[in-house]
């Protein structure tokens, strides 16, 4: 049981890693409907580099040990950094 050849999911990932690129470009910019927010952008960005890697381990060009670093990268920055400036100085960094 389970996916045989993980390509779909390098194309799927593919198609979200554009989708996170497109929105990390508009929160970098801002327009007039959205707000322009750096942290929100480097999240973005962040999680299109981790799609990214998962659509190059769909296609055997990627280790899966580089894409769990950078799944452990994007943890940690995106995920705790929030939670602990909120625990700490009772705001998020965005």
């Amino acid at each position: 049981m389970g996916v045989e050849d993980w390509r779909s999911v390098g194309q799927c990932s593919f198609v979200v890693a554009l989708l996170c690129g497109i929105n990390a470009i508009l929160f970098f910019v801002g327009t007039e409907t959205i707000a322009q927010n750096y942290f929100v952008a480097f999240m973005d960005t962040a999680f299109c580099w981790l799609t990214i890697q998962v659509g190059f381990m769909g296609y055997g060009k990627c280790s899966g040990k580089a894409v769990g670093m950078t799944l452990l990268w994007v943890t940690a920055f995106c995920l705790f950094l929030p939670a602990f400036d909120l625990l700490a100085f009772g705001r998020l960094p965005f």
